[in-house]
């Protein structure tokens, strides 16, 4: 009997899959999901990523035995929205080549800008795709970065945003939020969306046993820019500070850490008090081991409603508590209704209110096991993986 055939998808993603965030929100996935499918990446790497040709080739290699072919084009990002134009250019003459002469069954877009690759064919071929929105990523840029509504950027990507909803075969966006948003605005049925929040790899991100450390150690996780209220965090660490000064504050952060320096200088916070570390993929779980609770204040605005930072399974992973805004409904519910953190204002009124509690739940082996119970059963790589399957199949 002749071997059935799989089902070949294009996987299209404009974060590079050598960086940490496409390493764990794209080829985590893919990886799992070759075991049924036939896929093709088309990532933008960055020069940097692409200099290093032996790690590139290996990863090659890995790919291939897993039935997962690899098209990596260089991400460039030079005389600003130039670099875009031909980045997407570059990817439309791959999908269009792929159109003409391969297989391919169906696309799964991460992201309205992948989705500028396929827009131009939507009349001319018969095309299945997935549009994996990822959240309000024009409106991500008009609250973040200050891109005017009236702009031609800002016009351009809710337009294809718009497009992309429409066209689609379904749609996979972050929160609950979201998906009433996109009922609401675009008249989209409910049918057509699956809310799958930004989930972890639960069998890399473990819990273990916290090295016994005379300081209790807050964590801020990833970016520090734009997303995030920063004054905010150390305003109210610098109040905790007051109380003890047997707490430290560690930024595992990539970002540039002048900035944050001075910060840590206008709140008098020591340098006995505080680390920035820049880690590698796999230094992450090993120095997160010894992180009694996570910390964060996001912005409140129209876009962080569809927003899941990766920060929050990975924290819960690890039994690590979380304390932090709330900035959208699904982590507020997610975080009160499982007793894995606390949801506070910043107030400098609560602050006390606020230490007091944390000093309750970092010492209480129940609540890290709640922690690590809600990443295995809500938020667990496999639970995502399986979800995205039963939309692949339907299509």
């Amino acid at each position: 009997m002749l071997k059935k055939q799989k089902k070949i998808v294009k996987f299209i993603t404009y974060d590079g899959i050598i960086e940490p965030i496409g390493k764990s929100q794209v080829l985590s996935y893919v990886k799992k999901l070759s075991h049924f499918y036939s896929i093709k990446i088309l990532s933008y790497e960055k020069h940097n990523d692409l200099k290093d040709k032996i790690k590139v080739k290996n990863l090659q290699k890995e790919l291939l035995k897993l039935n997962i072919s690899w098209k990596a084009l260089r991400y460039n990002n030079y005389f600003n929205f130039g670099g875009t134009i031909h980045n997407i250019l570059r990817g439309m003459i791959d999908n269009l080549i792929d159109l003409i002469f391969k297989n391919i069954i169906f696309f799964h877009i991460r992201g309205p800008l992948p989705g500028l690759l396929i827009i131009p064919f939507l009349n001319f071929f018969k095309i299945k795709f997935i549009f994996d929105m990822r959240g309000f990523w024009a409106d991500e840029k008009h609250d973040r970065l200050g891109w005017e509504k009236k702009s031609f950027k800002y016009r351009l990507f809710k337009g294809v945003e718009k497009k992309l909803l429409n066209s689609s075969n379904y749609i996979i966006c972050l929160t609950k939020d979201a998906k009433e948003i996109i009922i609401k605005d675009f008249k989209i049925s409910s049918k057509k969306i699956m809310v799958l929040p930004t989930c972890v790899d639960t069998d890399y991100f473990i819990r273990k046993n916290k090295d016994e450390n005379k300081f209790i150690q807050f964590c801020h996780f990833g970016s520090t820019e734009s997303a995030y209220n920063i004054e905010k965090t150390l305003k109210l660490f610098s109040f905790f500070l007051k109380i003890e000064k047997k707490i430290k504050i560690i930024f595992f952060t990539k970002q540039e850490t002048n900035k944050l320096k001075k910060l840590f200088i206008e709140y008098n916070i020591p340098n006995d008090n505080y680390e920035i570390s820049s880690l590698n993929r796999n230094e992450i779980v090993k120095n997160l081991n010894d992180v009694d609770i996570g910390i964060f204040y996001c912005n409140k605005n129209f876009s962080i409603k569809g927003s899941y930072p990766t920060k929050i399974g990975e924290f819960l992973a690890c039994g690590i508590p979380i304390l932090c805004n709330d900035f959208n409904n699904e982590i507020t519910e997610l975080i009160n209704k499982n007793k894995v953190g606390l949801i506070s204002s910043f107030s400098e009124n609560n602050y006390l209110q606020i230490y007091q509690n944390i000093l309750e739940i970092v010492n209480k082996d129940d609540v890290k096991k709640n922690c690590r119970k809600v990443a295995e059963t809500e938020l667990s790589l496999n639970i995502g993986v399986q979800k995205i399957k039963k939309i692949y199949d339907m299509i």
